[in-house]
């Protein structure tokens, strides 16, 4: 059998400029900003990197690449610090 792990945690912040408010058909209102992109370093051998389908490499998983690459256990606790707030202001998931 084989069990799948996760590779990579990305979050993303969606903000509307204050110039777009109440303009619906705007896309250019709203802002993108990356707020978390690192490689989650897995906790068994990999044995299969699907890298034709994730973009994932042995080097990344092993802090060589692009990103930064932490364990498991460190992505939870950063990712759970930035959902329970980001700069100060409550997250609200949708």
């Amino acid at each position: 059998g084989s069990i799948s792990l996760l590779g990579r945690c990305s979050l993303v912040l969606l903000v509307q400029d204050e110039e777009g408010k109440g303009r619906d058909d705007d896309a250019s209102a709203v802002r993108v900003t990356t707020i978390y992109d690192k490689f989650v370093r897995p906790s068994k051998k990999v044995t299969d990197y699907r890298t034709p389908w994730s973009g994932i490499t042995k080097d990344d998983l092993k802090g060589l690449g692009s990103l930064p690459c932490v364990p498991f256990e460190v992505c939870r606790n950063e990712v759970s610090a930035l959902l329970a707030s980001y700069q100060g202001k409550a997250v609200l998931l949708v």
